[in-house]
């Protein structure tokens, strides 16, 4: 599967559990979230990894716009860990927490709002599709190994 196609499942994926956690019983929100916060974890690190970091270093005289954006996704990507740990710090049957857990889909919405309208396309024009299928098994076995180890 090419890198795009593997990151937009995870996406839908991410908005699936965060469905399933907005509408838990109250008594089902901490198992909820100890499976979905390691996996936005080892989303995060191998979308780094994997799809940014060589796509800064290939994008570099082709495109401006991607070569940056590795290092403005890091920076995006600071609320919502920002959030993650808040999440952490309040009782899952508080109100409190699920309204920090909506805040925290509503922030990754906009993130991967922007990776799939603006970002993606542009992959596209800078990586054939040998390069993105590479890209999506390097992604593949990664979240095999992180998940592994998050286990």
């Amino acid at each position: 599967m090419d890198a795009i196609r593997f990151v937009k499942r995870e996406h839908e994926t991410a908005r699936e559990e965060f469905t399933r956690l907005e509408h838990a019983a109250r008594q089902e929100r901490a198992a909820l979230w100890r499976k979905l916060k390691p996996a936005l974890e080892v989303h995060e690190q191998i979308e780094d990894a994997a799809l940014y970091e060589p796509l800064a270093r290939d994008a570099r005289d082709r495109d401006v716009q991607l070569a940056e954006w590795k290092d403005q996704h890091a920076r995006q990507v600071k609320d919502p860990e920002r959030l993650m740990h808040s999440i952490d710090s309040i009782d899952p049957e508080d109100e409190q927490w699920l309204e920090r857990v909506k805040e925290l889909r509503t922030a990754l919405e906009h993130h991967i709002h922007q990776e799939e309208h603006e970002i993606f396309p542009r992959i596209a024009l800078v990586w054939n599709r040998d390069r993105l299928d590479r890209a999506g098994a390097d992604l593949e076995r990664m979240k095999g190994e992180r998940t592994r180890l998050a286990a």
